[in-house]
């Protein structure tokens, strides 16, 4: 008997977190540790709004980056 049944996503995809927290073997081991899915739920949404802000943050700086490397290489010297 397997420790997880396989959810019905197709092979090319991962699976939600909703779909994780379904799989048997996951739910026993939340009640094991008193971890509540709910609250769970909450904290891993809170984790994904702060990743988004902080990756728009260093998409920006990285943009910034390449375009004073662009200017210096362009011209020899840091433009301001």
């Amino acid at each position: 008997m397997p420790f997880f049944r396989l959810s019905p996503a197709p092979p090319w995809r991962e699976p939600t977190l909703n779909e994780l927290l379904s799989e048997p073997i996951i739910t026993a081991l939340m009640d094991a540790d008193s971890v509540h899915p709910e609250e769970l739920k909450a904290m891993l949404g809170w984790i994904s709004i702060q990743l988004r802000i902080h990756s728009k943050r260093s998409d920006a700086f990285c943009a910034d980056k390449q375009e004073a490397s662009a200017a210096f290489t362009a011209t020899g010297q840091m433009r301001t």
